[in-house]
């Protein structure tokens, strides 16, 4: 039980710092998410079409926890938290 609060305060939570360590799990898992999208946009042709209305909600849904992993990564390195959100956002 206690991994799971853990995950959840890596990905959720936005105070405190994040070691190396623990960024890159929060990393490797937004990132693996990402990848493996069950809302994907439909191809044609080899090209990605328009993206649905549920893949826009899965990538959205996702900078939550990228930012949570930003802020408190730059956190732990000294610099200030709005860098975080910068991050995600971009």
């Amino acid at each position: 039980m206690r991994y799971i609060e853990r995950v959840k305060d890596i990905l959720f939570g936005f105070r405190g710092t994040l070691d190396r360590q623990a960024f890159c799990i929060g990393s490797l898992i937004v990132a693996t998410a990402y990848l493996a999208s069950p809302f994907a946009p439909p191809t044609v042709d080899g090209y990605a079409d328009a993206p649905t209305p549920a893949s826009e909600l899965w990538t959205y849904g996702l900078l939550l926890p990228l930012a949570a992993v930003a802020v408190k990564r730059v956190n732990d390195i000294g610099w200030p938290s709005w860098l975080g959100f910068a991050y995600a956002a971009i």
